[in-house]
């Protein structure tokens, strides 16, 4: 037996997504051929997102019940909406959940991956444990902001990438942010989504727009911000899936993106990845595609 991560007692541990599995299991439902596909493993396909043993069963149940009431309550609605506005209700839990995702991609990117750790991450990562577990009910400085990802949250991107659109509604990523050095962020990516948890960013008053309250609130359709120091790193991010993995998918993987697409014609047209390769395309029409745009 080894500790449990979140309670840190000696259990069993089993495995635990780092990103909550009904996120993965949506992408492979809406997707085109079926598979996922890992950006640092192009050539391979997939059908799970990343797991390791981190947590007893215990933890698992307690985060994997947050994780439940963010699909009910903010995903599922928020993708099945019918038009650009949208209005969701949310109490506490969904800042629950947003600890409690942050956490989890905190450790494993500084735990698993070994990752050297200042005093100002060990700090986040305490207060967020704590507010998970129930002995905290205030995360201080540790903010979670989240961004719902549609016409109005990018108008402002002055992106020249084509894939934008594919990246935000059809990717996974997370990582630990450093800016200017000395200023941290946790940067998690999901379809439509950006999670932004607060280590000790000196701009973070800025971003109050998207900042989860602690008790209720309600995700609506406005103008959020997101750090200026991500535009940048939102270029790079765009240029490395072009380089790393849309050109070195190799000729007999493409071979079989094609064969899936043929067996199942109808599943191409249905599929939210021919909406974002839309979307790229003809830019002006972000999630929702005029059909009387031709391609």
């Amino acid at each position: 037996m080894k500790p449990c991560r979140l309670c840190k007692k000696q259990k069993v541990l089993i495995e635990s997504h780092i990103i909550p599995k009904f996120i993965g299991r949506w992408l492979i439902k809406t997707s085109a051929t079926g598979y996922l596909r890992d950006i640092n493993k192009p050539n391979l396909r997939c059908q799970d997102i990343i797991k390791t043993k981190l947590l007893c069963k215990e933890c698992e149940d307690l985060l994997s019940n947050d994780e439940s009431y963010f699909a009910d309550t903010i995903f599922h609605p928020y993708m099945n909406r019918k038009s650009h506005t949208y209005n969701l209700p949310y109490s506490k839990q969904l800042s629950r959940f947003c600890a409690g995702l942050s956490w989890r991609v905190l450790i494993y990117l500084t735990e698993i991956h070994d990752t050297d750790k200042s005093s100002e991450i060990e700090n986040a990562e305490s207060t967020l444990r704590e507010y998970i577990l129930g002995n905290s009910s205030n995360l201080g400085i540790y903010e979670q902001h989240l961004i719902p990802l549609e016409g109005g949250a990018i108008a402002d991107f002055k992106c020249t990438k084509s894939n934008l659109n594919a990246y935000f509604t059809r990717t996974i990523d997370i990582d630990l942010l450093t800016i200017a050095d000395r200023d941290h962020l946790i940067y998690i990516k999901l379809p439509n989504f950006i999670l932004i948890s607060n280590i000790n960013y000196t701009h973070i008053n800025k971003m109050r727009p998207s900042r989860i309250t602690l008790k209720q609130g309600a995700i609506i359709s406005k103008n959020y911000l997101l750090p200026p120091e991500f535009y940048k790193y939102l270029q790079d991010k765009l240029n490395f899936i072009a380089n790393e993995f849309t050109d070195k998918i190799s000729k007999t993987q493409s071979e079989k993106i094609m064969d899936s697409i043929k067996k199942d014609p109808e599943r191409l047209l249905n599929s939210r990845t021919l909406k974002a390769v839309e979307s790229d395309l003809h830019p002006n029409q972000f999630i929702f595609r005029d059909p009387k745009i031709p391609f």
